[in-house]
């Protein structure tokens, strides 16, 4: 086995790139603010769309003015093209963030001992798994929530039962997986320790800047591919919604 490096060999290669890092973080900073202002605009844009096309088969072939329903078919294919152009804008973001948590995990590794890199390792890996896990629990929850709610008066009681057992069996999992995200943030902890005493101030603030913009871009990410899913599924009702000529 080739013996590590020693710190000082790459002391000036990694000044550099700490301040590349420094600038492109600080610069990717003020492109996230302007693109958070872009989703917020985009998120009101479709705002009519999920409020007012959740709608049955039966109420869209009621629907009598098929041209209405052509129109409404253009709008959610139009903010659908809006959903995929951030979703891509989004995978950019976790490339270029990668980046900069692979080069902050080459630094553990030239400047920490096995077993602090083995702990940093697995918190990151671990991060991901529990942020994940969470998005999918609170959603299933939710659907499952709406299925109970909307369950029509003459249903069958042993299909409020299953879902109810369900919704609760589910329940245990999120506070299970909350239990996790809490002793991940304690590690986090430890983390941000071990680190602060081996790197510099821009390095720590390179690393915290990495684990911060990780999460958020796992949520939005997941966010936004469930609404292109939802228009996807509600413009499948809507061209069924139409007679076959129009199709």
């Amino acid at each position: 086995m080739s013996p590590r490096p020693s710190c000082l060999i790459f002391a000036h290669d990694r000044s550099l790139l700490d301040t590349t890092f420094e600038t492109t973080r600080r610069r990717r900073m003020r492109s996230r603010n302007r693109l958070n202002l872009d989703r917020k605009i985009r998120e009101k844009e479709i705002v009519y769309f999920e409020k007012n096309l959740i709608m049955t088969r039966e109420e869209m072939s009621a629907c009598a003015d098929e041209n209405k329903t052509t129109k409404l078919i253009v709008d959610v294919t139009a903010q659908m093209d809006q959903l995929r152009n951030m979703s891509t804008m989004i995978q950019i973001e976790i490339r270029e963030n990668e980046r900069l948590g692979a080069h902050t995990y080459d630094l553990a590794k030239n400047m920490c001992s096995d077993r602090e890199q083995e702990k940093y390792f697995i918190f990151v890996k671990d991060l991901d798994k529990i942020v994940n896990l969470l998005l999918s629990l609170t959603r299933r929850l939710s659907r499952v929530e709406n299925a109970i709610k909307n369950l029509p008066m003459d249903a069958e009681k042993d299909e409020l039962i299953c879902l109810c057992k369900k919704r609760k069996k589910l329940s245990y999992q999120y506070v299970d997986a909350k239990e996790l995200e809490e002793n991940c943030d304690k590690r986090k902890e430890n983390i941000c320790q071990i680190l602060s005493h081996h790197f510099s101030e821009i390095q720590f603030a390179n690393f915290l800047h990495y684990i911060e913009v990780k999460t958020a871009l796992i949520i939005e990410q997941r966010q936004v591919d469930e609404k292109i899913k939802l228009s996807e599924d509600h413009i499948k009702i809507l061209r069924d919604s139409l007679p076959e000529t129009f199709n």
